[in-house]
């Protein structure tokens, strides 16, 4: 499993954990990007708070288990690309393209664990089962483009 360390806010060496999913939904892409600017589909915050309306360069704050930590849009590229920053190291990047009366999605992410005991679970598990924390790694983002996949249908469900 491709595992990688970063310095992260205070200098403090983080283990970075990169998870990857592909989908296609039945959608425009439009519609798709509509629904992703939000964040809401991230399924691994607790609350995600924008300091300024999306756009490329505007801050937000992600929670995880009562911890902000602060992120930033790195791209903004409307109705293609939506990539960002956090403090802690981690990241994501979604790109979006049209194929015919559907899209296709993929979600690139780099986890960073909080919790102390977060940390000590999949370190061990990097260390021992490696392909398991890949494996979940990817699972994860599978489970966040299901989750924006559902929204988009929801939400086309309701302007009809």
């Amino acid at each position: 499993m491709k595992q990688s360390l970063s310095l992260a806010k205070g200098s403090r060496m983080v283990r970075q954990y990169p998870g990857t999913a592909s989908l296609t939904v039945k959608a425009p892409l439009e519609a798709v990007w509509d629904a992703a600017v939000s964040l809401e589909w991230l399924v691994g915050w607790d609350q995600i708070a924008f300091l300024a309306p999306p756009e490329e360069g505007s801050a937000f704050t992600l929670t995880d288990e009562h911890r902000p930590i602060r992120a930033r849009f790195t791209q903004f590229e409307k109705p293609n690309c939506l990539a960002w920053r956090a403090a802690d190291g981690g990241s994501g990047a979604l790109h979006l393209s049209a194929d015919g009366d559907s899209t296709s999605m993929r979600w690139e992410y780099v986890g960073v664990p909080h919790a102390f005991v977060d940390r000590i679970a999949t370190g061990a598990m990097a260390l021992f089962v490696p392909g398991k924390v890949k494996k979940l790694c990817n699972e994860d983002a599978a489970k966040e483009l299901r989750n924006l996949a559902r929204r988009v249908v929801r939400r086309s469900g309701e302007k009809a």
